[in-house]
């Protein structure tokens, strides 16, 4: 069973960031029925075809951002026991994004205006598109992204206990405790070129991501593309700075999850900042 802090830091920080989503829903909504309005399409087969892909679309994010979020919890607060991480954070991801389903399906519903606009078969056919995209997520996640996830902990625990002499690697949020007037402690974080390459890769496609979107505005994307460039300075040094690297990973993961198309560079920016000592 998951701490209890870990599943209380996710929920709370996934509420928190959900209201910039679905202030960020409800333009792109708007928008779609304006549109349908204007050529006469309100309510037509074409307007909830639109609507059944932004919700999905909006799922995924949702989805994302909870799996993030989990990461984040368990470094700060780390499991007693990998044995039964893996069946607890599924649990957790599953309640988390049903709950966000939950309050997607009942803002919708809202947003769709009339209750006959409601019983259409084009709504309920997108509806029905939108509860098994909810069925797929929470398979996918456990089955491959927290399975993924667990494992490489699990795989970098066994590295640790089998490595000889004094030095250790670690990957995710580091801290030490000292006590007594001559105590120290050094910790350090090694970084090979193949982490390097790995993280110049995920950030090449952030900056091309965020290139292509029509989402943000030009002042915006300037700033992201400021913080990427920064990011790769940091990673360049010899010994990079994992918490300058955390703040400006967690700006732009920020960003990247309000983005469509967001999922592979998040995935591949996630990976690549562990070796880094940044959980994202």
């Amino acid at each position: 069973m998951l701490d209890q802090r870990i599943t209380n830091f996710a929920s709370n920080s996934v509420a928190g960031r959900s209201i910039e989503l679905d202030e960020a829903l409800h333009v792109r909504l708007g928008e779609i029925r304006d549109g349908a309005i204007k050529t006469g399409a309100y309510a037509g087969s074409r307007m909830f075809l639109a609507y059944g892909s932004e919700i999905c679309a909006e799922l995924r994010r949702r989805a994302q951002l909870i799996f993030s979020e989990l990461q984040r919890a368990i470094a700060l607060y780390h499991p007693s026991s990998l044995d039964t991480l893996h069946q607890d954070l599924a649990e957790a991801f599953s309640v988390l994004l049903k709950h966000q389903a939950s309050q997607l399906d009942v803002y919708i519903r809202a947003h769709m205006g009339t209750p006959a606009n409601r019983g259409d078969a084009g709504f309920l056919a997108m509806m029905e598109r939108f509860d098994a995209e909810l069925t797929r997520l929470v398979s996918h996640f456990e089955n491959v992204e927290l399975l993924g996830y667990v494992e490489a902990a699990r795989q970098r625990a066994q590295q640790v206990a089998s490595s000889p002499g004094a030095g250790v690697t670690i990957y995710g949020t580091v801290g030490a405790v000292l006590t007594g007037s001559q105590a120290t402690a050094m910790v350090s974080i090694s970084v090979g070129n193949e982490d390097r390459e790995a993280l110049m890769r995920a950030l090449e496609l952030c900056t091309r991501l965020i290139n292509e979107s029509q989402q943000l505005a030009a002042e915006h994307r300037r700033q992201m593309l400021e913080v990427i460039e920064q990011s790769r300075t940091v990673a360049r040094a010899d010994k990079p700075n994992s918490s300058m690297l955390r703040g400006m990973f967690s700006v732009l993961t920020d960003t990247l999850q309000t983005l469509a198309a967001s999922g592979p560079a998040m995935d591949a920016l996630r990976a690549a900042a562990l070796p880094f000592g940044v959980a994202i």
